[in-house]
Parts: structure tokens; C-alpha cells; sequence
């Protein structure tokens, strides 16, 4: 604000809205000093920075109330929380399901479950492998009846 801007020049607009372009800062605080107001920066990473005219109290005043106003305006979001039993003896009892009655025996049929699943995708993949190897490798001569058989039962349908 005023003697505080270090820029050499600045683009300027004045207190009714008029861009002057880029002044140096000296004449830009001597216009404001003239009009009886104040050399603001407002977008001070510009290059060169954008300064404008205005009286500094009242510019303070508008940013608060609009500052206020955004407040007002904005929509607190709660989060629900949802309470987790305790992992106890009396939660795995009270599950039903046979055979776990501790957290360790959960853990331990999970683990199972994986391992078996994991193995008959393993298996599965290996079976895929093996009948694609075969496929490739085999030849199979198709008697000539079978595929007239066949196109004139696609046509009928």
C-alpha cells in the first residue's frame, strides 16, 4: 500500500475503474495522493503488479463483510460415526458361525478361504494352459458330411 510498493512500475486503474496501463509507481502514488486516496496492490504477481486507486478503510470494510457473507453462506458438513462392537469373546459367540469363537480362529479361516481360493485360480490358469498347448498342437480333420450337416442346419434356422 502506498510508499510500501518496491515495483518500479505498475499497471494502474484509477477510483472510477479506468486503466491507464503500466505508470511508474512514483506518478501512480502522486494520482492517488491527488485524489485523496490510497495506491493498493491488488494482484501483486503480476507482471508488472496491478495497483488501483481506492480508499484503503472502505476496501478493508468490503473484504471483511464479503469475508462474513462467504461465512454465512457456507455448508458444515457433519460425519456420522457408527459405533464398532468390541472384539471380545462374547462378539465371536455372538456371530453363530460354527467354528470361530476368537478373533485368532477368524483370522485363521480367512486365511484359509484365500489360500484354497488362491490355489484353484492357480489351477484353473494352469488347466487353461494345458488344454491351450494341447489345442495348438493337435490336428483334427473334419469329414465333409459333418460340415455340409452343419451349414444347411444354420441356414434352416
Amino acid at each position: 500500500m502506498n510508499e510500501r510498493i518496491r515495483s518500479k512500475e505498475v499497471r494502474l486503474i484509477d477510483d472510477k475503474g479506468t486503466n491507464h496501463g503500466v505508470v511508474p509507481t512514483s506518478k501512480a502514488l502522486s494520482m492517488a495522493e491527488d485524489a485523496g486516496l490510497d495506491l493498493v496492490l491488488i494482484s501483486p504477481n503480476q507482471a508488472p503488479p496491478v495497483a488501483k486507486i481506492l480508499d484503503y478503510g472502505k476496501y478493508k470494510y468490503e473484504m471483511a463483510k464479503k469475508a462474513k457473507e462467504a461465512k454465512k453462506k457456507q455448508h458444515v458438513v457433519e460425519v456420522k460415526e457408527v459405533k464398532v462392537p468390541e472384539l471380545d469373546e462374547d462378539f465371536f459367540s455372538d456371530l453363530g458361525m460354527e467354528g470361530i469363537d476368537s478373533k485368532e480362529s477368524l483370522e485363521k479361516q480367512v486365511k484359509e478361504n484365500i489360500t484354497t481360493q488362491k490355489e484353484r485360480k492357480a489351477d484353473d490358469e494352469w488347466l487353461d494352459a494345458l488344454l491351450e498347448e494341447a489345442a495348438s498342437t493337435m490336428k483334427v480333420d473334419i469329414p465333409e458330411v459333418m460340415i455340409e450337416d452343419e451349414t444347411s442346419r444354420m441356414i434352416q434356422e
